[in-house]
């Protein structure tokens, strides 16, 4: 399963990555052994990306792997290599990858093409700015609750 979290809303877009992952986290990995979260803007964390989305979950029948700012970053061998493995379906099926991005216009065709593709996934969400009224809306939606 992949879920791809983007926009330059990024105080939303922070709460639902959140919300998913506590919920995760309850649900299926109390120990956090399988929930992995990775700035692919550190040089380290995009090298071992790749290690840790093929590795089967430790005693769990599911595991997360949240990438963040996966298109930003400037490993394009990176990109290429996970377009290639999401298109050929090759990330194992017990694993589920988050991609967050707060961007959601890019210039190089690399980073073009991988985030068309993760915009055709199933589960994706859409943060866009508010303006005035959508702003006002969603102030009074968190007063209340």
């Amino acid at each position: 399963m992949i879920i791809f979290i983007y926009g330059k809303d990024t105080y939303r877009s922070r709460q639902y990555l959140k919300k998913i992952t506590d919920k995760f986290k309850a649900d299926r990995d109390p120990s956090g052994y399988n929930t992995i979260v990775l700035d692919c803007m550190d040089a380290a964390d995009a090298k071992r990306a790749l290690t840790e989305l093929m590795t089967v979950p430790f005693l769990a029948e599911k595991r997360m792997v949240v990438l963040k700012n996966l298109i930003s970053c400037k490993d394009a061998g990176l990109k290429s290599t996970l377009q290639e493995k999401i298109e050929s379906s090759g990330i194992p099926e017990n694993n589920i990858l988050v991609v967050h991005e707060s961007v959601d216009k890019y210039k190089t065709k690399v980073d073009k093409a991988l985030f068309e593709l993760l915009q055709k996934e199933k589960y994706t969400e859409h943060f866009k700015e508010l303006n005035g009224a959508e702003m006002h809306g969603w102030m009074m939606q968190q007063i209340q609750e």
